[in-house]
């Protein structure tokens, strides 16, 4: 059975002017929706997109990366992309389609309605909870515990074999004492066996 897999963190989304999309199974889109000086996709992107997926039935498995969420997350924060409703309306009709997307460096999960958005911690900093803490702040380095609240997320699919199938996503939580010496790249391509880490396919 084929099964792809992805290694995500905020800092493998790139913020750079990509878009571009690739099938292995899974059908894999990347939208940028940071550099045309605000916080959008644009009409060139979105008309490109929906020609892209117009390709494939509305059973396909998807996955669409993206540097900034697509919905209202704090738009105070710039934490959301203007014309996100309209990317998610292109996006409707699949009814396996999967988000995944940084900038906010934390772990945050949301649904819209069949779609499921993924943030995944960030391997340098994290921000302050927007749920409990109303200054957007990087949280304080904390020498007893430098890698709180930062980690990586594995994400796998059974792709076009079950493609009802939900994705398979793994959070893992970096520790001091595993890790110690290592960079965050390193620690990345540490095979999964070592790595570890707790799954987190609900939507918490």
């Amino acid at each position: 059975m084929r099964r792809s897999t992805v290694v995500c963190s905020t800092a493998s989304i790139s913020a750079r002017a990509t878009t571009r999309s690739i099938t292995r199974g899974v059908h894999f889109v990347a939208l940028d929706n940071v550099s045309r000086g605000r916080p959008e996709v644009g009409r060139e992107q979105l008309a490109w997109l929906k020609k892209d997926l117009a390709r494939f039935p509305n059973t396909a498995p998807i996955v669409v990366f993206t540097h900034r969420p697509l919905f209202d997350l704090k738009p105070e924060w710039e934490w959301f992309t203007a014309d996100g409703d309209d990317v998610m309306n292109a996006l409707a009709p699949y009814e396996n389609l999967t988000v995944l997307y940084g900038h906010i460096h934390r772990h945050n999960v949301h649904q819209t309605g069949k779609i499921t958005h993924y943030a995944a911690r960030s391997l340098i900093f994290a921000f302050n909870d927007p749920a409990t803490n109303e200054d957007k702040k990087q949280l304080p380095f904390n020498k007893d515990a430098p890698f709180k609240e930062l980690g990586i997320r594995l994400v796998g699919s059974q792709g076009a074999a079950d493609p009802a199938a939900p994705l398979e996503v793994t959070d893992v939580v970096l520790t001091k004492a595993e890790f110690s010496g290592l960079s965050g790249m390193q620690q990345m391509f540490k095979s999964n066996k070592s790595i570890g880490g707790s799954s987190s396919n609900d939507a918490d």
